[in-house]
C-alpha cells in the first residue's frame, strides 16, 4: 500500500464560478520531509468523509490513494502529479516529535516571471512585499467583501499591484486592525497574475491566504534584505479610499 508522510500547509474550496460556485473539491497543499511540494485533492462527495481528519498545520500519514497527473492550469506546485482521495483512503496524525517537516514553504517569483506567466492561467503564484499603500473603503468593517488595491514593493525594488477579492479581502481587513495599522511586509499565496490596460496585477483566488506582518522566516529575510527593522522605520502606509494608485 502507498503512502505519504505530509504536513497539511493549507486547505481550500475549489468552486466553479460559471457554475453559480458549485462546490468542485476540497484541495490541499501538502509538504513532505525532503521539502517536496504535492496537492491533495478530494472530490466534492468526499469532502464530508475526510474534512474533519485533517487540520492546517498536522502532519498525517495518509495512504491508500490515487496518484494523477496534475491538471494543466492553476497549478499550486511544480509537482506533475497530484494525489486524490479515494473512498479507501486513511488518514493517521502524527506527532510533531516523531517527524520533521517544514512549516512552510512558498513559491515566489521575480517580477520578470510575474510577467510572463500573465494571462496563461498556468500557475497561481505566491508573492512578498512591503505594503506602500491601500486602495479600498470600509477598511474597519471586517464583514466587507469590497475589493482592496495593494502597492507592494518587491525585493528587486520594483512595484506591483495585489487585488484582494471577496473574503481574501475581508481577512485582510482583519489583519490590517489586528497588526493597528502597522502593515509592512505580507505575504500572499496563490494569485493569479492578469494584465488590464498595460499594468500588471496580481490577483486574489479562492485559494489564497495571507501572512500580515508574520514572524515567517520568508518575512524575516525580506525584511533584513529590504532593510526594514520593525514597523516605526517601515515606510508609512498610504490610504486611499478613492481614485487609483
Amino acid at each position: 500500500m502507498q503512502h505519504v508522510l505530509v504536513r497539511v500547509l493549507r486547505m481550500w474550496e475549489a468552486r466553479n464560478f460559471k457554475l453559480n460556485g458549485t462546490l468542485m473539491s476540497l484541495d490541499l497543499l501538502l509538504l513532505d520531509e525532503k521539502e517536496t511540494l504535492v496537492q491533495g485533492s478530494i472530490f466534492h462527495r468526499r469532502i464530508e468523509t475526510f474534512r474533519h481528519q485533517l487540520k492546517e498545520g498536522n502532519i498525517y500519514l495518509i495512504s491508500n490513494f490515487e496518484v494523477v497527473p496534475t491538471y494543466n492550469h492553476y497549478k499550486v506546485t511544480d509537482n506533475p502529479f497530484t494525489i486524490r482521495f479515494m473512498d479507501t483512503t486513511q488518514i493517521m496524525e502524527i506527532a510533531e516529535a516523531d517527524c520533521s517537516i517544514k512549516k512552510e514553504k512558498f513559491r515566489l517569483h521575480t517580477y520578470a516571471e510575474f510577467q510572463n506567466f500573465a494571462g496563461t492561467n498556468l500557475h497561481l503564484i505566491d508573492v512578498v512585499g512591503q505594503v506602500l499603500q491601500i486602495q479600498g473603503s470600509n477598511l474597519e468593517d471586517s464583514n466587507s467583501k469590497q475589493k482592496i488595491v495593494l502597492l507592494l514593493l518587491l525585493e528587486d525594488n520594483s512595484t506591483i499591484r495585489l487585488t484582494l477579492w471577496d473574503g481574501q479581502s475581508s481577512e485582510f481587513r482583519i489583519q490590517y486592525q489586528r497588526s493597528e495599522r502597522h502593515c509592512n511586509v505580507i505575504v500572499c499565496t496563490c494569485l493569479n497574475p492578469k494584465k488590464f490596460a498595460g499594468k500588471l496585477f496580481l490577483n486574489s483566488t479562492g485559494a489564497t491566504k495571507l501572512f500580515l506582518n508574520s514572524n515567517l522566516q520568508v518575512v524575516n529575510k525580506f525584511m533584513k534584505r529590504m532593510g526594514i527593522q520593525n514597523s516605526v522605520t517601515a515606510a508609512a502606509i498610504v490610504e486611499e479610499r478613492s481614485g487609483k494608485i
